[in-house]
């Protein structure tokens, strides 16, 4: 990746979102005051029907939306497979406006708030109804081109062409600015991976202990063999939850955690992996821990362990990531290393890649995964071609580190 390439921006295009609205709001062309149904008579009968534009950008509509995006009939999955973020199924909304007519009521709006990406793409259509024009003309006409980006954005639409705002706009880095960059760093000092050190007006990161420690899980995670068949006891760590609607950022953390971990949600607030996890050492928080029961064993029927695997985990999506790892790699695997431009890049892009397949494997016993799992190819050739690339560029990082900055500066690195 470089500045020149287009990357998808998830959830920061919210904020691009709300930038274009934001205009509107100031020409006085939207009146946050009205309510979602004054502009859009689709939503009548909804849970934004008498919700005021205001409560949908504060996020404080009561609607029946959870993020669990483990679990193909929750609302976001339903909502992704809208935009066609994922494969349809039987009896789905044909595009992003049908899904969002389906929503319904939850309790009183302006009371709490509540992160619900599907707002996001409300705020999108009130303006194509405000304007009646498209919302990728909007976001070009009133945004891109204000700011003078150097090169076009992308997005995502669904099937009848409307675009999926909440998450689907790509844009370079190079346009995505200074202020992306920034934000990100201070989200990760927040999230004690970083510690900054400032210098007149200049700010330099380093790692912290903890961000270390993430960093070395990682690699030890990507060299990791799968878990050997024989050496397991068919003994399953079930975990159950239950935290308040308001901690909706400990929520999305636990299940992060618990991703990486190898669970997978069987049924909501319960997740199951095929192991023994100490959960108590993955969860920090005591407030979450006080919420969790953990329990060890094995299925009893009516369950059994096939099921479980077949409700708490992807394995075709699995799959198909490990053989998208393996076609994009494997075109490279025999070019010799004179002719890579600039190993270290390749390295980091290559365990980027790497990292993005296996974060959500759960590393289940072979026997659930059939005779030609391409698991097996895609992590020996991920470690051939590292094997390839390290040498040149732990050289490029000892030249790198010849040279000296100050002292204090010298302690925390750029």
């Amino acid at each position: 990746m470089s500045s020149e390439t287009r990357h998808l921006l998830m959830s920061v295009s919210k904020s691009i979102t709300s930038a274009v609205f934001g205009r509107y709001v100031s020409r006085g062309e939207v009146d946050v005051r009205e309510t979602v149904s004054r502009y859009i008579a689709a939503l009548e009968g909804s849970a934004y029907g008498d919700a005021t534009v205001q409560q949908t950008l504060d996020r404080t509509v009561a609607v029946a939306y959870d993020e669990e995006y483990d679990d193909p009939q929750s609302p976001v999955q339903r909502h992704d497979r809208s935009g066609r973020w994922r494969a349809s199924r039987s009896g789905d909304p044909a595009g992003v406006r049908e899904f969002l007519t389906t929503l319904r009521k939850d309790g009183d709006h302006g009371r709490a708030f509540r992160y619900c990406s599907a707002n996001t793409d409300v705020l999108a259509w009130i303006l194509e109804e405000a304007s009646g024009r498209p919302f990728s003309e909007l976001l070009s006409s009133e945004l891109w081109a204000a700011l003078g980006a150097q090169a076009d954005a992308f997005a995502t639409v669904d099937g009848e062409g409307f675009v999926f705002a909440n998450a689907g706009v790509c844009a370079t880095l190079r346009d995505l600015g200074e202020h992306a960059a920034r934000a990100t760093l201070s989200r990760m000092v927040r999230r004690n991976l970083l510690r900054r050190h400032t210098a007149g007006r200049r700010s330099y990161f380093g790692l912290t202990a903890f961000g270390s420690d993430t960093l070395i899980e990682g690699r030890e995670r990507a060299h990791d063999p799968r878990p050997d068949d024989a050496a397991w006891d068919e003994e399953w760590t079930f975990v159950a939850y239950s935290l308040p609607e308001e901690a909706q950022r400990e929520r999305h953390e636990l299940r992060a955690t618990l991703t990486w971990a190898g669970f997978g949600m069987v049924q909501s607030g319960l997740w199951a992996a095929p192991r023994h996890v100490d959960v108590a050492s993955l969860v920090t928080d005591p407030a979450v821990l006080s919420g969790l029961r953990v329990i060890q064993g094995r299925p009893q029927p009516p369950s059994s362990a096939p099921e479980l695997v077949r409700r708490a985990f992807d394995v075709t999506g699995l799959e198909a990531r490990h053989v998208g790892f393996v076609l994009r790699w494997r075109p490279v695997a025999d070019v010799p290393l004179s002719q890579w431009p600039d190993p270290l890049v390749a390295r980091t892009v290559l365990a980027t890649d790497w990292l993005q397949v296996i974060r959500d494997d759960p590393r289940l016993p072979s026997r659930f995964l059939g005779a030609k799992w391409t698991g097996t190819e895609s992590r020996q050739l991920y470690l051939d071609l590292d094997t390839m690339l390290r040498p040149a560029t732990e050289e490029q990082v000892r030249t790198w580190q010849e040279v000296r900055l100050e002292p204090e500066a010298a302690r925390t690195s750029t």
